[in-house]
Protein backbone atom coordinates (compact mmCIF):
# COMPACT_ATOMS: atom_id res chain seq x y z
CA UNK A 1 0.00 0.00 0.00
CA UNK A 2 1.24 3.56 -0.71
CA UNK A 3 2.20 5.49 2.41
CA UNK A 4 0.71 8.32 4.05
CA UNK A 5 2.07 11.96 2.88
CA UNK A 6 3.77 13.33 5.38
CA UNK A 7 2.07 16.02 7.39
CA UNK A 8 3.55 19.37 8.29
CA UNK A 9 1.98 21.56 11.00
CA UNK A 10 1.89 25.35 10.20
CA UNK A 11 1.77 27.58 13.32
CA UNK A 12 0.43 31.21 11.90
CA UNK A 13 2.76 33.62 13.13
CA UNK A 14 0.49 37.28 13.40
CA UNK A 15 3.45 38.87 13.62
CA UNK A 16 4.24 38.64 10.01
CA UNK A 17 1.22 40.65 9.32
CA UNK A 18 1.95 43.20 12.46
CA UNK A 19 4.69 46.44 11.41
CA UNK A 20 6.90 48.10 13.93
CA UNK A 21 6.28 51.38 11.96
CA UNK A 22 2.85 50.80 11.81
CA UNK A 23 2.60 50.57 15.69
CA UNK A 24 5.25 53.35 15.55
CA UNK A 25 2.94 55.39 13.35
CA UNK A 26 -0.04 55.38 15.74
CA UNK A 27 1.61 56.49 18.23
CA UNK A 28 3.26 59.80 17.06
CA UNK A 29 0.03 60.19 15.47
CA UNK A 30 -2.03 59.43 19.09
CA UNK A 31 0.17 61.89 20.94
CA UNK A 32 -0.23 64.85 18.01
CA UNK A 33 -3.92 64.27 17.63
CA UNK A 34 -4.83 64.29 21.31
CA UNK A 35 -3.23 67.34 21.94
CA UNK A 36 -4.81 69.07 19.10
CA UNK A 37 -8.46 67.75 20.01
CA UNK A 38 -7.72 68.95 23.25
CA UNK A 39 -6.37 72.53 22.71
CA UNK A 40 -7.89 73.77 19.48
CA UNK A 41 -11.70 71.37 19.63
CA UNK A 42 -12.18 71.74 23.89
CA UNK A 43 -10.48 75.19 24.72
CA UNK A 44 -12.82 75.44 28.04
CA UNK A 45 -10.24 71.90 29.22
CA UNK A 46 -7.36 74.01 27.76
CA UNK A 47 -7.80 76.75 30.28
CA UNK A 48 -6.74 74.61 32.91
CA UNK A 49 -3.48 73.27 32.75
CA UNK A 50 -4.36 70.22 35.14
CA UNK A 51 -7.77 68.67 32.97
CA UNK A 52 -5.66 69.94 30.12
CA UNK A 53 -2.52 67.51 30.52
CA UNK A 54 -5.18 64.70 31.95
CA UNK A 55 -7.50 64.77 29.24
CA UNK A 56 -4.36 64.48 26.51
CA UNK A 57 -3.45 61.43 28.78
CA UNK A 58 -6.52 60.17 28.90
CA UNK A 59 -7.38 60.44 25.45
CA UNK A 60 -4.15 59.11 24.34
CA UNK A 61 -5.10 56.11 25.91
CA UNK A 62 -8.42 55.62 24.54
CA UNK A 63 -7.16 56.27 21.22
CA UNK A 64 -4.16 53.77 21.26
CA UNK A 65 -6.12 51.14 23.05
CA UNK A 66 -8.97 51.81 19.63
CA UNK A 67 -6.19 51.53 17.14
CA UNK A 68 -4.18 48.78 18.76
CA UNK A 69 -7.15 46.67 18.99
CA UNK A 70 -8.08 46.98 15.39
CA UNK A 71 -4.21 46.22 14.29
CA UNK A 72 -3.98 42.88 16.73
CA UNK A 73 -7.15 41.69 16.07
CA UNK A 74 -6.72 42.18 11.80
CA UNK A 75 -3.64 40.02 11.93
CA UNK A 76 -5.37 37.36 14.87
CA UNK A 77 -3.02 38.36 17.36
CA UNK A 78 -3.74 35.64 20.23
CA UNK A 79 -3.53 38.24 23.61
CA UNK A 80 -2.91 35.44 26.41
CA UNK A 81 0.02 34.05 24.74
CA UNK A 82 1.58 37.57 24.21
CA UNK A 83 0.57 38.55 27.78
CA UNK A 84 2.07 35.14 28.92
CA UNK A 85 2.17 33.05 32.00
CA UNK A 86 0.16 34.99 35.17
CA UNK A 87 2.82 35.16 38.05
CA UNK A 88 1.86 34.52 41.26
CA UNK A 89 1.23 36.83 44.22
CA UNK A 90 4.48 36.80 45.80
CA UNK A 91 6.45 37.10 42.27
CA UNK A 92 4.25 40.29 41.49
CA UNK A 93 5.28 41.71 44.62
CA UNK A 94 9.24 40.77 44.59
CA UNK A 95 9.40 42.41 40.99
CA UNK A 96 7.55 45.50 42.43
CA UNK A 97 11.53 46.12 44.45
CA UNK A 98 12.91 45.81 41.32
CA UNK A 99 11.71 49.70 40.91
CA UNK A 100 13.63 51.02 43.66
CA UNK A 101 17.04 50.53 42.11
CA UNK A 102 15.39 51.50 38.28
CA UNK A 103 14.27 55.10 40.08
CA UNK A 104 17.18 55.42 41.40
CA UNK A 105 19.51 55.18 38.09
CA UNK A 106 16.68 57.63 36.95
CA UNK A 107 17.30 59.78 39.00
CA UNK A 108 20.84 59.35 38.43
CA UNK A 109 20.28 59.76 34.72
CA UNK A 110 19.05 62.58 34.43
CA UNK A 111 21.87 64.64 36.78
CA UNK A 112 24.44 62.88 34.39
CA UNK A 113 22.79 64.02 31.18
CA UNK A 114 21.87 67.09 32.08
CA UNK A 115 24.23 68.63 34.63
CA UNK A 116 26.91 68.91 32.10
CA UNK A 117 24.51 70.35 29.30
CA UNK A 118 23.11 72.46 31.98
CA UNK A 119 26.91 74.91 31.51
CA UNK A 120 26.99 74.15 27.16
CA UNK A 121 23.23 74.78 26.72
CA UNK A 122 21.50 76.15 29.83
CA UNK A 123 18.49 77.87 27.50
CA UNK A 124 18.13 74.43 26.48
CA UNK A 125 17.99 73.12 30.00
CA UNK A 126 15.89 75.40 31.80
CA UNK A 127 12.90 75.05 28.85
CA UNK A 128 13.03 71.37 28.67
CA UNK A 129 13.47 70.03 32.09
CA UNK A 130 12.87 73.00 34.52
CA UNK A 131 10.08 75.44 32.57
CA UNK A 132 8.07 72.31 31.39
CA UNK A 133 8.75 69.44 33.30
CA UNK A 134 6.19 66.20 33.06
CA UNK A 135 3.18 67.35 35.32
CA UNK A 136 2.84 64.49 37.77
CA UNK A 137 1.08 66.65 41.05
CA UNK A 138 -0.71 70.15 41.42
CA UNK A 139 -1.15 72.15 44.24
CA UNK A 140 -4.28 74.27 42.16
CA UNK A 141 -6.99 74.09 39.86
CA UNK A 142 -10.45 73.20 39.73
CA UNK A 143 -11.01 69.81 41.54
CA UNK A 144 -7.41 69.55 42.20
CA UNK A 145 -7.94 66.52 44.41
CA UNK A 146 -10.05 64.62 41.60
CA UNK A 147 -7.51 65.93 39.38
CA UNK A 148 -4.28 64.25 41.12
CA UNK A 149 -6.46 60.87 41.54
CA UNK A 150 -7.06 60.65 38.31
CA UNK A 151 -3.40 61.51 36.88
CA UNK A 152 -1.79 59.17 39.46
CA UNK A 153 -3.79 56.36 37.67
CA UNK A 154 -3.44 57.43 34.17
CA UNK A 155 0.71 57.57 35.38
CA UNK A 156 0.68 54.01 37.81
CA UNK A 157 -1.73 52.25 35.90
CA UNK A 158 -2.86 52.74 32.51
CA UNK A 159 0.24 54.30 30.79
CA UNK A 160 2.72 51.18 32.33
CA UNK A 161 0.10 48.90 30.61
CA UNK A 162 -0.23 50.22 27.36
CA UNK A 163 3.76 51.38 27.12
CA UNK A 164 4.26 47.47 28.03
CA UNK A 165 1.94 46.09 25.89
CA UNK A 166 3.44 48.35 23.26
CA UNK A 167 7.02 48.25 23.25
CA UNK A 168 7.75 44.61 25.48
CA UNK A 169 5.11 42.94 23.61
CA UNK A 170 4.18 44.07 20.36
CA UNK A 171 7.44 45.88 19.06
CA UNK A 172 10.21 43.44 20.52
CA UNK A 173 7.77 40.27 19.48
CA UNK A 174 7.76 41.73 16.02
CA UNK A 175 11.46 43.28 14.98
CA UNK A 176 12.63 39.59 17.16
CA UNK A 177 10.77 38.10 13.73
CA UNK A 178 12.87 40.83 11.70
CA UNK A 179 15.97 40.79 13.63
CA UNK A 180 16.47 38.17 16.23
CA UNK A 181 15.78 38.88 19.75
CA UNK A 182 19.20 41.02 20.96
CA UNK A 183 18.56 43.53 18.05
CA UNK A 184 14.30 43.68 18.95
CA UNK A 185 15.68 44.44 22.21
CA UNK A 186 17.84 47.31 21.70
CA UNK A 187 15.99 49.23 18.96
CA UNK A 188 12.83 49.15 20.53
CA UNK A 189 14.28 50.08 24.00
CA UNK A 190 16.22 53.34 22.06
CA UNK A 191 12.73 54.16 20.98
CA UNK A 192 11.59 54.03 23.76
CA UNK A 193 14.44 56.04 25.52
CA UNK A 194 13.42 58.79 23.20
CA UNK A 195 10.06 59.03 23.81
CA UNK A 196 11.05 59.93 27.69
CA UNK A 197 12.92 63.59 28.97
CA UNK A 198 15.42 60.76 30.88
CA UNK A 199 16.55 59.46 27.42
CA UNK A 200 19.53 57.30 29.31
CA UNK A 201 17.60 55.94 31.81
CA UNK A 202 14.29 55.43 30.43
CA UNK A 203 16.89 53.46 27.56
CA UNK A 204 18.37 51.42 30.04
CA UNK A 205 14.58 51.10 32.01
CA UNK A 206 13.56 49.56 28.67
CA UNK A 207 16.34 47.38 28.46
CA UNK A 208 15.94 45.60 31.45
CA UNK A 209 11.44 45.43 31.27
CA UNK A 210 12.45 43.50 28.14
CA UNK A 211 15.10 41.43 29.69
CA UNK A 212 12.25 40.89 32.55
CA UNK A 213 9.35 40.33 29.67
CA UNK A 214 11.36 37.25 28.28
CA UNK A 215 12.72 35.90 30.82
CA UNK A 216 9.65 35.47 33.30
CA UNK A 217 7.66 34.53 29.86
CA UNK A 218 5.35 37.31 31.28
CA UNK A 219 4.01 40.73 30.31
CA UNK A 220 2.17 41.26 33.74
CA UNK A 221 5.89 41.63 35.53
CA UNK A 222 6.97 44.37 33.37
CA UNK A 223 3.64 46.23 34.04
CA UNK A 224 4.43 45.86 37.35
CA UNK A 225 7.56 47.15 37.68
CA UNK A 226 6.11 49.99 35.23
CA UNK A 227 4.03 50.87 37.43
CA UNK A 228 5.74 50.78 40.55
CA UNK A 229 8.40 52.96 39.14
CA UNK A 230 6.02 55.31 38.22
CA UNK A 231 4.06 56.00 41.15
CA UNK A 232 7.62 56.35 43.36
CA UNK A 233 8.49 59.24 40.77
CA UNK A 234 4.63 60.06 41.84
CA UNK A 235 5.06 59.91 45.30
CA UNK A 236 8.75 61.78 44.84
CA UNK A 237 7.08 64.94 43.53
CA UNK A 238 4.41 64.93 45.83
CA UNK A 239 7.31 64.91 48.34
CA UNK A 240 8.95 67.96 47.05
CA UNK A 241 6.00 69.93 45.99
CA UNK A 242 4.41 69.64 49.28
CA UNK A 243 7.68 69.77 51.21
CA UNK A 244 9.20 72.27 49.14
CA UNK A 245 7.20 74.34 47.28
CA UNK A 246 5.43 74.37 43.80
CA UNK A 247 7.87 73.19 40.88
CA UNK A 248 7.12 75.86 39.10
CA UNK A 249 9.65 77.88 41.34
CA UNK A 250 12.65 75.19 40.83
CA UNK A 251 15.31 77.15 39.22
CA UNK A 252 18.10 75.63 37.24
CA UNK A 253 20.65 76.88 40.15
CA UNK A 254 18.47 74.51 42.43
CA UNK A 255 19.16 71.86 40.03
CA UNK A 256 22.71 72.16 39.93
CA UNK A 257 23.01 72.33 43.68
CA UNK A 258 21.02 69.23 43.84
CA UNK A 259 23.85 67.23 41.89
CA UNK A 260 24.16 65.19 44.96
CA UNK A 261 21.32 63.27 44.04
CA UNK A 262 22.04 62.45 40.71
CA UNK A 263 25.09 61.05 42.58
CA UNK A 264 23.18 58.68 44.87
CA UNK A 265 21.08 57.68 42.23
CA UNK A 266 23.94 56.82 40.00
CA UNK A 267 25.74 54.75 43.22
CA UNK A 268 22.82 52.49 43.75
CA UNK A 269 21.46 52.23 40.54
CA UNK A 270 24.67 51.84 37.77
CA UNK A 271 25.94 48.84 39.78
CA UNK A 272 22.16 47.16 40.22
CA UNK A 273 21.86 47.66 36.55
CA UNK A 274 25.22 46.36 35.07
CA UNK A 275 24.58 43.22 37.07
CA UNK A 276 21.43 42.31 35.20
CA UNK A 277 22.94 43.10 32.08
CA UNK A 278 25.68 40.66 33.09
CA UNK A 279 23.32 38.06 34.19
CA UNK A 280 20.77 38.22 31.97
CA UNK A 281 22.48 39.69 28.18
CA UNK A 282 20.36 39.14 25.33
CA UNK A 283 21.36 35.78 23.55
CA UNK A 284 20.29 34.77 20.50
CA UNK A 285 18.91 31.61 21.16
CA UNK A 286 16.14 33.60 23.17
CA UNK A 287 12.78 32.83 22.20
CA UNK A 288 9.76 35.29 22.74
CA UNK A 289 7.04 34.63 25.12
CA UNK A 290 4.52 34.36 22.20
CA UNK A 291 6.62 31.91 20.80
CA UNK A 292 8.19 29.73 23.57
CA UNK A 293 3.92 28.97 24.51
CA UNK A 294 3.02 27.48 21.38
Amino acid sequence: MPSEPDTVAFVYNPFAAIRGRTILIILFSTIIASIIIIYYFLPFLAAFDSWADISISLLWCGLMVWLLNKVVSRAGLNIPLLVGRIPSRAQMLRSALWAIPLVMLSIGCIWLVYLPLSSLFPGFVQFWLINDPIPVFWTDGPFVLFANIINLAVIAIFIPIIEEFVFRGLLISRWSVKWGVPRAILVSSLIFGFFHTDIVGAILFGYVMAILYIRTKSLIIPIIVHGANNLMAWLFAFWETTSQGPMVEYTLNDFRADWWYGAVGLIIGVPWVIRILVAHWPRSSWRMPYFAQQ
